[in-house]
């Protein structure tokens, strides 16, 4: 794949693609409606990326420290590219994760966000009521 096709991650200011995917038990996460609530933080990554795997335990923390009690003012919603026993099995190795971690195996969310490819940074997005969002952190690797 060529750099010019390649696609570019989603930047601050970038109007928000909110989406609709199941966790590893079949519940569905609606980011419009989690936004609705109050400020939203998306975590994409992928199981065997070295830095996803850093970076959870943090993302762990502030979701005990912020979303937890704040009545969906502030929610953490994990993204995973990977399917649900890998996924459940990350969750559990790096941080014991409690946040809701929704499934994006077929990749059709990451595309939209232009992070098809987290091979070694996740990406978090701060995401608010409105329609752009908010602050967008670290860049994927390129695939080539």
């Amino acid at each position: 794949m060529s750099a010019e096709a390649m696609p570019q991650p989603l930047q601050t200011g970038d109007k928000i693609i909110d989406f609709e995917l199941p966790d590893a038990h079949g519940r569905l996460y609606s980011t419009a409606e989690l936004r609705k609530q109050g400020l939203l933080l998306l975590f994409i990554f992928k199981v065997g990326c070295g830095t996803c795997k850093y970076s959870a335990p943090f993302i762990q923390r502030l979701h005990r420290q912020y979303a937890e009690g704040s009545d969906g003012k502030f929610t953490v919603l994990g993204v995973s590219q990977d399917d649900a026993p890998a996924t459940e099995a990350f969750a559990k190795e790096h941080g014991d994760l409690t946040f809701p971690i929704v499934l994006d195996s077929n990749l059709d969310v990451s595309w939209l966000y232009g992070v098809p490819w987290v091979a070694l940074i996740s990406l978090v997005y701060f995401v608010r009521r409105g329609l752009r969002v908010a602050s967008a952190g670290s860049r994927p690797m390129r695939k080539d």
